[in-house]
């Protein structure tokens, strides 16, 4: 780190010179290889996957997405002739615009069981000519602008269906990074009272952005890489790159204040901070990309996209911020503090009276502040218990919109389950026969409401069953359903006949992606949790450091996965941020939550412990180097928290995912900086005493650690 520091410092042009070709590079790139972003692909060996591939290979012509256009009226009949007209004509419409394929009106001779039995709601299927991976934006939005503009006083119409949710309940997320970055902005201001210690920060996080959005771009050409990966990505570049170029601009100003010429406290920061970002990134982006091993598309290009931003990010804090580090020396304080230090009077920036005070007060009742503040992450971490995993449906979306107005439109009028059919495919020589009897028996099982007659393939091979449940897509009975049906009611239909038969949809297919996440978490979880206590066990030399790391680590992601399960599966203030109704976690979404928040945590805990590290080495004292440490790194992991935090709560203004997204991390930050790094861990490490650097001997990197009095009075910080 030295070398790098004093090589960044002495050619701080050439480095600003090889970022701007870099940024221009990689741009240019990005314009040349246009983005393929998607929504997901399917689990290889899945009865959804193996259905799916059947469907294709027989019904060619529906390969496209389907949607669906809702009419309801809340008196009379949508056959009334003054309803009929204006919708036949509006279909009309529909059926005319570019990439539609086919529109199945309700109004047609094969339509009556389109309507509902009280004839108050009618549904038209909308099939358009490409997936909804590759279906321009522009096109699903002038079917619902066109559906949506035939409605009045009397009649409501609305679109739904998945390609219709990614149109419409995408947000742009431009105001949420202005106002992100203006409060993050303000913080630093009044953090430091310079311009430069604020914007520096700010400049590392924002140049680290567009290499990594055009980089993500061409990665989405060769892995599955979501449509919102981009947003994501912004949201953690500018919250951990703030957080990287804050924690060395920081060391930088006790360096100077220490007396250090620009240059060497450029090399002790890299040595300290720098070693803490280092540790740090190396963390998060590892164990994102470990989401690669888990054999799931959809997470190996949401871990990949993610783990480039934070590359790039701590890419830009460890080279591009030493440079503008060197070029503008004093100018991180500001001019008053430069007055004061002119007349030999040290600025309040070491010294931190307040935290100064608080650590003591930490150091005076440590066993009191251990069980108070392990208490609170416990009590907010229990809801993990019951958290419910699956994938939930447009009846989560804000009411509102387009999608959940159709969506309860059709749970009233033809029943819940008439949102998440099943498609059940028969294959095979038999299928004519086969699909008879698969419609006769999954019409006779408990928890299916209808059964549509069978569609037989031009070639004869291939049978399609529609079953509708009668619970909800996002229902754990319809998730019962499923099982129930491969297991057993599918098997013994089909017994004999030499035919094969698989459950699709949209609804199996999460529910198999589901399985297959939970099943994969917990060893997830294990492996995360080793790596990160394996780097902390390296840089520290301490077996006690490094499992204090994974259990704080794992209770700060645990107060994550508490909080969202109480907002959104239990639905605990969902009205007042504006959420739609309860329902399941997005599978994913813990397994991406965990590698982000727990690399997050690292960042705190490597500055924390780096810094009380290099005081107990100094001084031999360890309850006095907890004092020291925390003193010293408590206004800059709060601040640092503080901008996070921000510009996490700046993003959960959008759809549901971006609102879990910026809940879920903004809370989690929160407490993890204000409890488990500024009480619990002092406090621990108190307790522990010298006994929390003791390590084996083949383990450390000297023969013996300086002692300490087992006796050490307390208050002995002063």
């Amino acid at each position: 780190m030295d070398l790098l520091a004093r090589w960044c410092h002495q050619h701080r042009r050439l480095v600003l010179v090889f970022w701007l070709v870099g940024i221009l590079a990689v741009f240019g790139l990005g314009q040349a290889v246009k983005p393929h972003y998607r929504a997901g692909d399917l689990l290889p060996g899945t009865g959804s996957r193996q259905a799916a591939d059947v469907l294709a290979s027989g019904f060619p012509a529906q390969a496209g997405d389907e949607d669906v256009i809702v009419i309801s009226v809340a008196a009379g009949s949508v056959r009334d002739p003054d309803v009929r007209a204006p919708m036949t004509a509006m279909l009309g419409r529909v059926a005319a615009l570019p990439h539609v394929r086919d529109v199945q009106s309700p109004y047609t001779p094969g339509g009556a069981a389109d309507v509902s039995a009280n004839g108050r709601v009618a549904y038209a299927n909308i099939t358009f000519d490409q997936p909804v991976d590759t279906l321009p934006t522009s096109a699903v939005k002038k079917v619902v602008d066109t559906a949506t503009a035939a409605g009045d006083a009397r009649v409501r119409v609305n679109a739904g269906g998945n390609a219709v949710s990614q149109a419409t309940m995408t947000v742009d997320t431009t105001v949420s990074e202005i106002v992100g970055v203006l409060a993050a902005m303000l913080i630093l201001l009044f953090a430091f009272r310079s311009l430069v210690s604020a914007t520096l920060p700010l400049i590392s996080a924002l140049v680290s952005l567009l290499p990594s959005i055009a980089l993500i771009g061409m990665v989405s050409r060769a892995l599955v890489v979501p449509s919102f990966a981009s947003s994501l990505t912004i949201l953690l570049n500018l919250g951990v790159g703030i957080d990287y170029a804050l924690f060395l601009v920081t060391r930088q100003r006790r360096g100077l204040l220490e007396g250090e010429t620009p240059q060497d406290a450029i090399v002790s920061t890299m040595r300290t901070a720098g070693r803490s970002v280092l540790y740090a990134g190396l963390v998060v982006c590892l164990a994102l990309l470990s989401l690669m091993g888990m054999g799931i598309g959809y997470l190996s290009g949401m871990g990949a996209a993610a783990a480039i931003g934070i590359a790039f990010t701590a890419l830009a804090a460890l080279t591009l911020t030493p440079a503008l580090l060197g070029f503008f020396g004093d100018k991180v304080f500001s001019r008053r503090e430069r007055h004061r230090m002119a007349q030999g009077i040290q600025p309040l920036d070491v010294t931190s009276p307040g935290w100064a005070r608080w650590a003591r007060v930490v150091q005076g009742r440590p066993a009191a502040f251990a069980a108070l503040s392990a208490l609170i992450i416990v009590v907010l971490a229990l809801p993990v218990f019951s958290i419910r995993l699956g994938a939930s449906d447009q009846g989560n979306d804000p009411t509102s919109s387009t999608t959940r107005r159709a969506y309860d439109d059709l749970a009233a009028g033809f029943g819940p389950g008439f949102n998440g059919p099943l498609f059940i495919v028969v294959q095979g020589a038999s299928a004519p026969a086969a699909a008879t009897a698969v419609a006769s028996a999954v019409a006779a099982t408990p928890g299916v409401t209808s059964v549509r007659p069978p569609q037989l393939a031009p070639s004869g091979q291939v049978g399609l069953i529609e079953a509708f449940p009668t619970a909800a897509p996002q229902s754990q009975a319809t998730v019962d359903l499923v099982g129930k049906l491969r297991a057993s009611v599918l098997p013994h239909a089909v017994a004999g006949t030499g035919a094969a038969v698989y459950v699709g949809g949209f609804t199996a297919t999460q529910i198999d992606f589901t399985h297959a996440v939970g099943t994969k978490l917990p060893i997830f979880i294990v492996i995360v949790a080793l790596f990160g206590a394996v780097l902390v066990t390296v840089a520290f030399r301490s077996l006690f450091i490094a499992g204090l790391t994974a259990v704080m680590n794992l209770l700060a992601v645990g107060v994550c996965f508490g909080i969202i399960t109480a907002i959104f599966n239990w639905g605990w203030a969902g009205s007042l941020l504006g959420l739609g109704r309860p329902g399941p976690i997005d599978a994913f979404l813990p397994v991406f939550l965990f590698s982000i928040l727990f690399g997050l945590s690292m960042d705190y805990q490597v500055f924390l412990i780096g810094r009380i590290h290099d005081g107990w080495h100094r001084t031999g004292r360890a309850r006095e180097a907890v004092a020291a440490g925390q003193t010293e790194t408590g206004r800059v992991i709060t601040a640092a928290a503080g901008v996070m935090v921000l510009v996490f709560l700046s993003f959960a203004t959008g759809n549901r995912l971006e609102t879990l997204f910026g809940i879920g991390l903004g809370a989690t930050v929160l407490l993890d900086a204000f409890v488990i790094r500024t009480m619990l861990v002092p406090a621990i490490l108190h307790l522990a005493g010298s006994r929390a650097w003791w390590a084996p001997r083949w383990l450390a990197r000297t023969p013996s650690t300086r002692p300490e009095s087992d006796h050490e009075p307390e208050g002995a910080y002063q």
